[in-house]
C-alpha cells in the first residue's frame, strides 16, 4: 500500500488492512479466551459454578482482573472453592488478557496517533 492511499483513507476515517488485523486480532484472542475460560470453569471444575453464567462472570472477572474492582464481581468463597489448577489457569487467564488489552490500546493509540 502507498503512503496516500494510506494517508487519505486515515483522513477520511477508514480502517486500512493492517490497521484491522492489528486491532481484530486481540480482540478475537480475548473473545476466544473468554469462551474456554467459560467452558473450562463450568465443566472442569469440581464444585461447578451453579450456571454457565457463573461460569462466564468467574472467566470475565480472571480475564480482567488487572483493573480494580473487577474480583469483587465474584464471591471470593467461589474463588477459594476452585481447585489448585483452576486458580493457575485463570491466573494464566488473567496474563493473557493483560497482554491482549496492552494490544488492543497499542492499536488504538497507533489508529489515532497525531502526526
Amino acid at each position: 500500500m502507498r503512503f496516500e492511499e494510506a494517508y487519505t483513507g486515515w483522513q477520511e476515517g477508514r480502517l486500512t488492512q493492517a490497521e484491522a488485523a492489528r486491532l481484530g486480532r486481540p480482540l478475537y484472542g480475548l473473545l476466544v479466551l473468554f469462551l474456554i475460560g467459560g467452558i473450562v470453569f463450568r465443566w472442569m471444575s469440581v464444585p461447578a459454578p451453579t450456571t454457565e453464567w457463573d461460569a462466564a462472570i468467574l472467566s470475565i472477572s480472571s480475564l480482567f482482573s488487572i483493573f480494580p474492582g473487577a474480583g469483587k464481581i465474584v464471591e471470593a468463597k467461589q474463588v477459594a472453592d476452585l481447585p489448585s489448577w483452576l486458580r493457575l489457569f485463570a491466573v494464566l487467564q488473567s496474563l493473557f488478557g493483560a497482554l491482549l488489552l496492552f494490544l488492543i490500546g497499542l492499536a488504538l493509540r497507533n489508529r489515532f496517533r497525531m502526526k
